[in-house]
């Protein structure tokens, strides 16, 4: 009994120093939560394999719509730089055969409210 009761209570010490100063404060979800998550989506690998472009989508909610920016990252994820603006919705990257080129779809109803989607490429 003797050596059970070090380590135990290294243990239960350890356990008290990681209690309640790192634990978060547990709240329920609420639907501003829900309207603030920002999604990923339509990822496509350069034929290089040294570039991802993906979408972002979030909501805004001054604009009572959803907004999609796109992305592209480096395959070691230490870069990331956005391709397109923030104020319109683009999406559905594509890169061209050999890699030079990015199409995508973009509504620039930011600068013409009646605005259809078109094809953008990116050189």
């Amino acid at each position: 009994m003797k050596r059970i009761l070090p380590p135990l209570s290294l243990c239960l010490a350890g356990l008290l120093t990681v209690g309640p100063g790192t634990a978060q404060e547990q709240r329920p979800i609420t639907v501003d939560d829900l309207l603030a998550i920002r999604t990923v989506s339509s990822v496509d690998l350069s034929p290089d394999g040294k570039w991802a472009a993906y979408v972002i989508s979030r909501n805004d909610m001054d604009k009572d719509k959803t907004l999609s920016q796109i992305w592209m990252v480096s395959a070691d994820g230490k870069t990331a730089l956005p391709l397109t603006g923030d104020t319109y919705s683009a999406s559905d990257p594509q890169w061209s055969p050999d890699g030079s080129q990015l199409a995508f779809l973009a509504t620039r109803d930011d600068l013409d409210e009646d605005a259809t989607s078109q094809v953008w490429t990116l050189d």
